[in-house]
C-alpha cells in the first residue's frame, strides 16, 4: 500500500515472514530494556517517587488545618441553605392553608378565585427573574445549589479562609496524587521495572 504525506508519496511492503518481524520487535523489546537498565531508570524513577511522596506528606500537613476551617464552613452553610429550604416548605404550607382558608371558610370560590391566578402568576413572575438575573432555569436543586454556594463564599469571607491558596493546595495534591499512580501503576509503568524487580 502507498501512504501520502504532505503530497509526498511513500510506497510500504508487508514484511513477507511476519515471524521475522516479530522476533525484531523481541530484539527491539530487549534493546529498550537493556537502554532503560543502562541509564538507571528504575532508579530515577525510584527517587523521583520519594521526592513526591515527600512532597504530598508537606502539602497534606499544609492543608489539615485548611480542611477542618473548609469542613466547619462547609457545615454551617449547608445548615443555613437547610434553614431556606425548609422554610419555603413552611412557607408554602402557610400559603396553602390561607388560601384554603380563605377559600372555604371566609369567603366563596368566585371571590378568590382571581386570588389564587394572581398568586400563581406572581410565581411564574419570581420565577422568570429568578432566571433574568442568574440565567439558569428556576429548579429546586439548581436554586438550592446556587444558595449553598453563596452562604459559603458568604462564610469564606467573613472567616477570611483562603480560598485561592486552598485550591491551589488541592490542584497540587491532586497533580502529585496522579504522578505517584501513574508511577506505580503496572499498567501504565514500562515493562522495564517488572524486569528489573525480577532480577533483583
Amino acid at each position: 500500500f502507498v501512504v501520502q504525506l504532505d503530497g509526498a508519496t511513500f510506497p510500504v511492503a508487508v514484511p513477507e515472514d511476519v515471524r521475522k518481524c516479530v522476533g525484531h520487535l523481541d530484539d527491539v523489546r530487549s534493546l529498550v530494556s537493556r537502554l532503560y537498565a543502562s541509564m538507571q531508570v528504575a532508579e530515577h524513577d525510584k527517587a523521583h517517587q520519594e521526592t513526591l511522596r515527600t512532597r504530598l506528606s508537606e502539602l497534606d500537613a499544609e492543608l489539615a488545618p485548611l480542611n477542618e476551617a473548609y469542613s466547619s464552613l462547609n457545615a454551617k452553610a449547608r445548615s443555613r441553605n437547610n434553614v431556606l429550604v425548609w422554610g419555603g416548605l413552611g412557607f408554602m404550607g402557610a400559603q396553602f392553608g390561607l388560601l384554603a382558608r380563605l377559600t372555604w371558610w371566609e369567603y366563596s370560590w368566585d371571590i378568590m378565585e382571581p386570588v389564587t391566578y394572581f398568586v400563581t402568576y406572581g410565581t411564574a413572575i419570581a420565577c422568570y427573574a429568578y432566571f433574568v438575573l442568574t440565567r439558569e432555569d428556576y429548579t429546586f436543586p439548581a436554586a438550592r445549589d446556587r444558595n449553598f454556594l453563596l452562604n459559603l463564599h458568604k462564610s469564606f469571607n467573613k472567616a477570611s479562609f483562603p480560598v485561592d491558596k486552598y485550591n491551589e493546595l488541592i490542584s497540587e495534591s491532586a497533580k502529585i496524587r496522579d504522578a505517584l499512580a501513574r508511577i506505580e501503576d503496572p499498567v501504565e509503568a514500562p515493562e522495564r521495572l517488572r524486569r528489573d524487580e525480577s532480577a533483583v
